[in-house]
């Protein structure tokens, strides 16, 4: 008996040990893409040249991810759900039916999140051209969608 929790104590340090590392990993990952990111953003700004995508700003198309992880997560949970409920034991659909409807909601929630951004986004569009600031201070043309402003850009502050 002492072998048996053992060895479960054993597989459960071992499976939250290998989860622990994913994450660290991923966020590790995520920490030096923004860390690049954020050099890059200042060189090309100390060259005069703002461009809104290089600090994450999307100009349209960037919800795609969260169509794939909704589609993704729902599918997880229906494929859960359909291995519940093939078991011939009558209690385990009801005891295991939170694990699949947990990721199945998650997907609906990410699906309704896609197609509000979605509606969102298609009034807000901008035409995605980086914006150019000139070494002086003087008017800059930025361009969004059909229109153009005029902005004044004085050299203070650099």
């Amino acid at each position: 008996m002492e072998s048996i929790f053992a060895f479960s104590l054993i597989m459960t340090l071992i499976s939250s040990a290998t989860v622990v590392a994913i994450v660290m990993f991923v966020v590790r990952g995520i920490v030096q893409r923004q860390r690049v990111r954020q050099e890059t953003f200042r060189t090309l700004l100390d060259k005069g040249i703002y461009d809104y995508r290089l600090i994450g700003g999307r100009t349209g198309g960037g919800t795609h991810r969260t169509l794939g992880w909704g589609i993704f997560f729902i599918a997880t949970g229906l494929g859960i759900l359909a291995g519940l409920a093939l078991n011939p034991d009558p209690m385990v659909p009801r005891m295991g039916a939170p694990g699949g409807l947990i990721p199945l909601f998650i997907g609906v929630g990410l699906l309704v999140f896609y197609f509000l951004v979605r509606r969102v986004q298609t009034s807000t569009e901008e035409n995605g051209r980086p914006v150019s600031l000139p070494e002086g201070g003087s008017d800059v043309t930025v361009v969004t969608g059909e229109r153009a402003d005029r902005a004044s850009v004085s050299g203070e502050g650099r």
